[in-house]
């Protein structure tokens, strides 16, 4: 706050030199935010319990969706920009309408640019944070008019800004708000002192390259604008802040413990009666307990208060991504008459992530990671993900037997992440830092730059607020191919700071000690059997490997035999989840998949179609490798000898009490028995043999198959 206060100070003495000096913010990375709002654990803040329970924000009377049709002003670069398009009085007639969210490039505004390992605007002699004056520096501005709702009068409003890509500046009813950067993670700013009653004007300039992409430097399209959800919230001046949960497991893990912290803030003057803030734990509806505290502190005039709840539970169902049980848990906000002021429901999930000796466990037990990466992509709208896409994204992922995927290389939309708890999927959640672009020479690579220290760090500590209470996020991830140095040394140490419960990953530590998962991409079998035999002693996992590109994976059943085979490896990451090819239609009519190369002149730069390297591709139809890989990673595994068949369950934490076994005996590839097998008592990690029926009809004349 200091530093955002000073910088404040400088541009209010600046006077005439105002908009020049909020240029230079765009090529400083010490300037990360203005004015924004810390950033807190995901969650919306509703006015009553029914509401809290169903989840949604568009059915409270305290949100307000900004998404749709937003006034647009797209000029090559941000210089041509008229000087006072943020003032009210401002004529836009001449301006386009465009869609918010939505990635510019994909409505004809400027060139689609992929590239993988460098810097699209300097590949040859990259320069941070400075953008070269010479490139055609992109800029969008955005307007749109929205009616404060009447009942928000003398009410706090915050303005939530999904994500914005590379950088913005913010203004409200002609007034300087702030500034954010951060391309993956949403910007949050109190707009109560800039409004008035009635119709209200938000103007923003958008930068498609700033310092910022010298931390964004991705193997993915690189895209600019608003690509998630924009919205307004009231919430009254005495209201909760962040929350922290931490459910773990104890008693030799039978057993749950939930330790609850939030925050209280009063931003009143008059107000100083009592609140009391009161948590409720519920499974399926059930009141499992109930406890009220006061917030006494808040007696003080703009004042914080923070509250802790401690509680065990006998005998929970714990959360896995086999069994991904969850509880719901309920803090609400009452004022010293009684009243409700604010409700905030989340699922939880009592779940315990160690690593003993070399080896990463949950919930006391080893397990195994069939993990893939996954981009937020979609072939119509590029980086601009629906719900209805993340859901099918995960329901595939668990069709195609995966349990765990990483988040390349940035973190997710908050959706996905609740989708992950419900459906069970273990995450990897992983910063928005990659400047691959800058190689890894101790020299060279902003990992060890001192300047860039603050970039680093905010784009970590921002990821773990937010995404630290869901039961998905097993592991962190400091960030992708960006070296290794003072920066993700401090940041190593910030995070434990932050969160002492889930490990952390980077591959670039190799070997160094900011790391607690050793961590490598595309090494080769015999790699892992020399790991697996040495001295090292922490866990072993590939954040990338069996690149899925074209009709590949070669060897990945070789991969499988030796993971489930030797300690110390816990499996990994395929390259990736989905194409990123985006439909594109010809003159013709004709529509067709594009990639890198597909858009600008020659002088474009591109990495051409390395980027379609999916498990599926990019409309979410199955590529030939998909069915590969649903079948070296069932959980079930089958072998048949001297007509007994042998089942091992791979599972960790489930019986196979809900499967049944459909069995067919084809000859010459025409079936001519057929049976099932139902009430299978087979527990985690273990075998079970089954005699098959004494009239199994087979003779050595034919080719006989079991099914």
């Amino acid at each position: 706050m200091l530093r955002q206060f000073l910088l404040l100070l400088f541009l209010w003495v600046c006077g005439n030199g105002y908009a020049q000096t909020l240029d230079s913010i765009f090529e400083n990375p010490a300037v990360q935010e203005i004015n924004r709002m810390p950033m807190r654990a995901s969650y919306f803040p509703f006015e009553e319990i029914s509401k809290a329970k169903n989840g949604l924000p568009s059915n409270s009377t305290r949100y307000l969706s900004l998404n749709g049709e937003w006034s647009f002003l797209w000029k090559n670069n941000y210089k041509q920009l008229p000087k006072n398009f943020y003032k009210k009085d401002y004529k836009e007639e001449k301006w386009d309408k465009i869609t918010v969210p939505a990635n510019w490039e994909m409505k004809g505004y400027g060139i689609p640019i992929y590239v993988n390992a460098s810097y699209e605007f300097n590949q040859k002699n990259p320069t941070p944070p400075d953008i070269p004056d010479d490139l055609a520096q992109n800029t969008g501005v955005y307007r749109k008019v929205f009616e404060l709702p009447s009942a928000w009068k003398d009410e706090k409003v915050y303005l939530h800004l999904g994500a914005v890509k590379s950088a913005f500046k913010l203004y409200i009813n002609g007034t300087f708000v702030g500034v954010g950067k951060d391309s993956k993670l949403a910007s949050e700013f109190d707009i109560t002192p800039y409004l008035t009653s009635g119709k209200n004007l938000i103007a923003m300039e958008v930068r498609r390259w700033t310092d910022a992409s010298y931390l964004e430097c991705q193997d993915m399209w690189r895209f600019s604008g608003i690509s998630r959800d924009c919205y307004l919230y009231m919430r009254p001046k005495t209201h909760f802040y962040d929350l922290n949960i931490q459910s773990t497991l104890s008693n030799n893990y039978a057993d749950g413990r939930l330790i609850a912290s939030v925050e209280v803030w009063n931003e009143t003057i008059q107000d100083k009666s009592k609140y009391q803030a009161e948590l409720s734990v519920y499974y399926k509806d059930k009141l499992l307990y109930q406890e009220k505290k006061n917030t006494t502190a808040l007696k003080r005039a703009f004042g914080k208060t923070e509250l802790q709840f401690q509680v065990d539970f006998p005998q929970v169902k714990a959360w896995s991504a086999e069994l991904p049980h969850l509880y719901r848990l309920q803090m609400m906000l009452y004022d010293a008459e009684g009243k409700v002021k604010e409700v905030i429901s989340r699922p939880i999930g009592f779940r315990t992530v160690e690593i003993i000796g070399a080896n990463l466990l949950v919930n006391g037990k080893r397990i195994l990671i069939k993990g893939v990466n996954r981009h937020e992509t979609d072939p119509y709208t590029g980086q601009v993900v629906s719900r209805e896409s993340m859901e099918k994204d995960v329901m595939l992922m668990k069709a195609l037997n995966f349990n765990a995927v990483r988040t390349c290389h940035y973190p997710d939309d908050p959706y996905f992440y609740d989708l992950c708890d419900q459906y069970g999927l273990y995450i990897m959640d992983e910063a928005n830092v990659e400047s691959h672009g800058m190689h890894y020479e101790v020299d060279k690579t902003l990992a060890n730059d001192t300047k860039w220290e603050y970039a680093h760090l905010l784009r970590m500590q921002r990821m773990v607020m937010r995404d630290k209470n869901h039961p998905s996020v097993i592991i962190w991830s400091m960030g992708n191919e960006a070296g290794n140095g003072w920066n993700f040394y401090k940041g190593y140490r910030m995070m434990k700071g932050l969160d002492p419960t889930r490990p952390i990953h980077y591959e670039l530590a190799h070997y160094d000690w900011n790391t607690d998962i050793e961590s490598r991409m595309y090494r080769r079998v015999p790699f892992l059997l020399e790991y697996a035999l040495s001295h090292h002693q922490k866990p072993f996992l590939q954040c990338e490997y069996a690149h899925a590109m074209g009709n590949s994976l070669g060897n990945f059943q070789e991969y499988w035999d030796v993971y489930e085979h030797y300690p110390k490896l816990q499996g990994g990451f395929i390259w990736d989840f989905v194409d990123q090819g985006i439909y594109k239609t010809l003159p013709n009519g004709k529509k067709i998949l594009t990639y890198g190369g597909d858009y600008g002149d020659k002088d474009t730069p591109s990495d051409n179609n390395f980027l379609i390297n999916g498990v599926i591709a990019s409309d979410r139809s199955l590529h030939p490798h998909s069915y590969e890989v649903r079948k070296v990673q069932q959980e079930i595994g089958f072998s048949y000898k001297n007509n007994v068949l042998t089942l091992r369950n791979k599972h960790f934490f489930k019986d196979l009490s809900n499967y049944e076994i459909q069995w067919k005996l084809l000859k010459e590839g025409k079936e001519v028995q057929k049976g099932s097998i139902t009430d299978l008592v087979v527990l985690p990690q273990t075998e079970a043999t089954i005699a098959m029926p004494n009239n199994l009809l087979v003779d050595k004349q034919a080719e006989y198959i079991l099914q």
